[in-house]
């Protein structure tokens, strides 16, 4: 299966400027991808051995272009398309028999391209990529893969033999998960880092407030009263906190937008965990400083400078 990137005409429309991916593909391809056929049939044997001009195309596909007509025996052309990266097809027109449903978005494309399928005998180019589907683990028939190819052509180079999994971690998502991984781990030390240092604030904020709750406890307020005081404070300062930093956060958002892929710089579930992390964090930092001042002898506490 071959995979380029090429640009749409429908009917006598000018030629759409944006991409589609367009594979060259034989019948085997749906069942190994796991694809559903939504309408018509897929390539079958009959049109790679006529090297027809039949395409199947996916369900993104007909929405961009047809706006979700039927599209079964619509012609579509390919007027950039170069298999061999320097001569056009000599007829660019396809006709489409079937849609597929979408292929899985690939975490290394910028935006989710719909797919066009073509009988990989209607291009006059070789084919460079290889596909083995099979039940066995995968690593253990890189070795046979490689053997059998060489009985057929010995000079026939081979490149960049592996499996499914690592071909998407080299190729799509050894990027994404060492910047997730970096700033996760930053993420986790401004935590930390804030954790300590409420816990640093509040400690020193408690021990100057030391006669004050040694006098509210004289009067009577108990350890509960004491606790809820010092971790109140905590709350309305983290409170504080986010009403200040929410701003902050949408506006540093736009340095953020053009790394997000398939998500929004203003995700609504990831400000809502922001928020109830911050008081609960705080609510952390807090707890020692408030169990130690509840556990302040109020005697000591009158008699302390």
């Amino acid at each position: 299966m071959d995979m380029y990137a090429g640009r749409v005409q429908v009917g006598s429309q000018p030629v759409d400027k944006r991409v589609v991916s367009i594979h060259l593909t034989d019948p085997a391809f749906l069942t190994m991808s796991d694809r559903r056929l939504l309408q018509g049939h897929f390539i079958d044997e009959r049109e790679v051995s006529s090297q027809s001009h039949d395409a199947v195309i996916t369900e993104n596909f007909a929405k961009r272009y047809f706006a979700g007509e039927n599209v079964i025996g619509r012609t579509v052309y390919l007027p950039e398309f170069k298999p061999d990266r320097k001569t056009a097809l000599q007829n660019a027109a396809f006709t489409i028999v079937g849609v597929v449903s979408d292929l899985p978005f690939f975490v290394g494309f910028r935006e989710d391209y719909p797919h066009i399928f073509l009988p990989y005998t209607v291009a006059p180019a070789a084919a460079n990529s290889l596909i083995v589907s099979t039940s066995l683990p995968a690593d253990e028939l890189v070795n046979p893969v490689r053997r059998s190819i060489y009985s057929i052509d010995k000079d026939q180079p081979i490149v960049d033999a592996m499996t499914l999994q690592q071909m998407l971690d080299m190729y799509g998502y050894a990027g994404p998960r060492f910047s997730l991984a970096l700033f996760g781990s930053f993420a986790g030390a401004a935590l930390l880092l804030s954790l300590v240092g409420i816990y640093g604030v509040l400690s020193f904020i408690t021990s100057q407030r030391t006669q004050e709750i040694g006098i509210r406890m004289a009067l009577g307020a108990n350890r509960g009263q004491v606790m809820w005081m010092v971790l109140r404070q905590a709350c309305v300062l983290a409170l504080i906190g986010v009403a200040v930093g929410l701003p902050l956060a949408f506006a540093a958002g736009r340095f953020a937008k053009g790394e997000l892929i398939k998500t929004s710089q203003h995700d609504p579930w990831a400000i809502i965990a922001a928020i109830c992390i911050l008081p609960l964090l705080a609510v952390a930092g807090t707890y020692l400083p408030a169990r130690r001042a509840a556990a302040i002898n109020p005697v000591r506490a009158l008699r302390a400078d």
